[in-house]
């Protein structure tokens, strides 16, 4: 699964209209699920991509991992 993501419009005037992506992708492995998250889509901002992107990852941390996890072992139990 795939999204958009105009942040940037709200946050940074300079770069409105650009967007960047987020894809999740699963993956069934024996009992278990591996989860990746790709945050992609940051070489349209050309020479600033680099710089654009860690002052976006500065405000990530691992919660909605964490809440994902609670969500698919709810399900798992029958809750």
């Amino acid at each position: 699964m795939s999204l958009s993501d105009d942040w940037i419009d709200k946050d940074f005037a300079f770069y409105a209209g650009e967007r960047s992506y987020w894809t999740f992708r699963l993956t069934a492995i024996a009992k278990s699920t591996l989860v990746e998250l790709f945050h992609h889509g940051y070489e349209s901002f050309g020479d600033d991509a680099h710089q654009i992107l860690e002052d976006y990852e500065i405000g990530w941390d691992n919660k909605h991992l964490k809440k994902l996890r609670e969500i698919i072992e709810l399900d798992q139990s029958g809750n």
